[in-house]
């Protein structure tokens, strides 16, 4: 159960709430944003790095547009984007070979692969991992015993607007109230400890005992 493994996490607490948001329960695609998972390093032409994280905000009336890659490689194949109406613009570099509809040449009989024997493409180590000086001992660090779980999720509930934080707390109490009333007030503490406004709140959703789950918080317990 979901709500048994949040309690016992509290570091999850700032993606619950994100999940639960208006972020994360979109009005349809016109309205759904879009954030990488992975950082990415980017090296201009300075030959500087820089690390990115890509979101894509959404500007409403830009819905065909999100579906398109789609309808292009039903109607046209993987290499819709060869076209010049879909090509980009910019200079890029990629190895795609073969599928239906390519029409370029396919780059002729030079090979795709890497290592090869025909002068083909190389790895180049300008755009390798910059290093890093490393010292010391590395050991596996215990994230619980300095890290700080509430701040973030409380700042982020702090930003919402009234209407935005009464559907947060609707979506979560309509989700939450399924689980063990055990594991509700223990949830509950992470609310209260984010934010009293965003733990009365949830309180009040579920009906549970206010002087209850304010004063239990000795029952937490953190799984490692």
């Amino acid at each position: 159960m979901m709500w048994d493994f949040w309690s016992l996490s509290p570091e999850s607490l700032h993606q619950v709430t994100i999940l639960f948001s208006d972020r994360g329960t979109p009005d349809g695609y016109r309205h759904m944003d879009g954030f990488s998972s992975h950082t990415f390093s980017l090296i201009n032409a300075k030959n500087e790095l820089f690390y990115v994280k890509w979101h894509f905000k959404t500007k409403p009336g830009q819905a065909r547009l999100i579906s398109y890659p789609d309808a292009h490689r039903y109607r046209l194949g993987v290499n819709y984007d060869s076209l010049p109406v879909n090509k980009p613009q910019c200079p890029f570099h990629t190895y795609n070979r073969d599928g239906a509809m390519r029409f370029d040449g396919n780059s002729g009989a030079s090979v795709n692969y890497e290592p090869n024997s025909f002068d083909g493409p190389t790895q180049d180590p300008a755009f390798r991992e910059r290093p890093r000086p490393v010292s010391g001992t590395v050991d596996r660090h215990n994230h619980r015993l300095d890290a700080d779980y509430y701040t973030q999720p409380g700042n982020l509930f702090r930003l919402m607007k009234p209407d935005a934080r009464e559907r947060l707390i609707g979506n979560i109490a309509a989700s939450l109230k399924n689980a063990p009333q055990r594991i509700q007030e223990l949830q509950v503490q992470h609310f209260f400890q984010a934010d009293p406004a965003y733990g009365a709140g949830v309180v009040n959703a579920l009906g549970l005992s206010t002087a209850k789950t304010t004063n239990s918080e000795d029952r937490f317990v953190a799984a490692d």
